[in-house]
């Protein structure tokens, strides 16, 4: 599950919760403990979308600190043509935009780990 290049970005996802009608809601009190959503976008053109434990290092013994468990992507992004700048997740955790050396942005649906829109036409590289 690793990049082939330099990771250039990371991003944790906003917390959020359902509310009573099932759709998301952005809430500013994460949960102590559980899964955490990460991106990390390369110089390799591609996004991994991350389930990170946040319990991981919340003991006092340093042997307890390190996951025996190697992280493994729970989605691959591709699309851009070079590397990526900068990643950043809406403020729903629905969407993650890439800006890339390619000139373009690209919004992906971060449920679905497809491409939603690209943007096209900017003169030089694009940052977030």
């Amino acid at each position: 599950g690793e990049h082939k290049r330099a990771v250039s970005s990371v991003s944790f996802a906003p917390p959020t919760t359902r509310n009573n009608n099932g759709s998301s809601v952005s809430s500013n009190n994460a949960p102590p403990g559980g899964l955490a959503t990460c991106a990390s976008a390369s110089a390799d053109g591609t996004v991994k979308i991350w389930q990170v434990d946040t319990t991981i290092g919340r003991t006092d013994t340093a042997a307890d600190m390190k996951s025996s468990t190697p992280l493994t992507a729970r989605c691959h992004l591709q699309g851009h043509t070079r590397g990526i700048n900068d990643v950043c997740w809406s403020p729903t955790g629905e969407y993650l935009a890439t800006a890339s050396d390619d000139k373009s942005l690209r919004l992906y649906d971060a449920i679905k780990g497809e491409t939603f829109v690209e943007f096209k036409g900017h003169q030089n590289f694009v940052f977030c």
